[in-house]
């Protein structure tokens, strides 16, 4: 491999890439590397993935459905943390005891 050309070649692509971060679509590889996964990378990997043939800019409808799944991935985690953070018990009034006797605690401050 001449490595010269390579880095031309990473160099230029990074050159046509005007964002910091870029959708990429995954391409099949002979060592397992499955075809169509979107991922956001930065624009330097992006140029290296691209020259190394592992990976190519994502289409349109690609990058619509990343968005549209981030969208929905966001909303239910926030959902799940409001689920988390809000807890409700619910009593019956016969279950509950009231008394309108003082706390015996002392306060607490100077003595």
């Amino acid at each position: 491999m001449n490595l010269r050309k390579y880095y031309d070649q990473v160099h230029k692509i990074r050159q046509d890439i005007k964002e910091p971060f870029v959708l990429l679509s995954s391409l099949a590889t002979p060592n397992g590397g499955k075809e169509g996964c979107v991922s956001e990378v930065p624009a330097e990997l992006a140029a290296r993935m691209i020259a190394d043939g592992v990976a190519q800019f994502a289409t349109s409808e690609q990058i619509e459905a990343y968005h549209s799944d981030a969208d929905a991935n966001r909303l239910a985690a926030q959902e799940e943390q409001l689920r988390n953070r809000l807890r409700i018990t619910l009593v019956n009034e016969g279950d509950m005891q009231f008394t309108t006797e003082k706390s015996s605690a002392k306060p607490r401050g100077k003595a």
